[in-house]
């Protein structure tokens, strides 16, 4: 005789879950219990890690930028010595 509410579906399904939680445990090197806590610290690197990437490209676009300012004030300087040059020797 059934109890009222029971789904076996349910039990193969609570089942699964928890082979899936001690594979997770023992791929990790720790307790199921401790699941929970290393998910949250791998948030926490990769949030870190996407921070360090956004820093990086903020970085990078500064270079260039910096890199450009600079190849166009030795462009004038370098028009600039070649007109006092003309200068000077005629």
């Amino acid at each position: 005789m059934r109890a009222s509410g029971f789904r076996p579906n349910r039990l193969f399904e609570l089942e699964q879950r928890i082979a899936k939680q001690i594979s997770l445990a023992r791929k990790h090197h720790v307790s199921p219990e401790a699941l929970p806590q290393l998910y949250q610290s791998l948030l926490e690197e990769q949030q870190q890690l996407d921070d360090q990437a956004d820093s990086l490209e903020t970085l990078t676009l500064a270079v260039n930028k910096h890199h450009q300012q600079a190849l166009e004030t030795a462009q004038a300087l370098h028009q600039q010595r070649q007109f006092y040059a003309q200068e000077l020797g005629s």
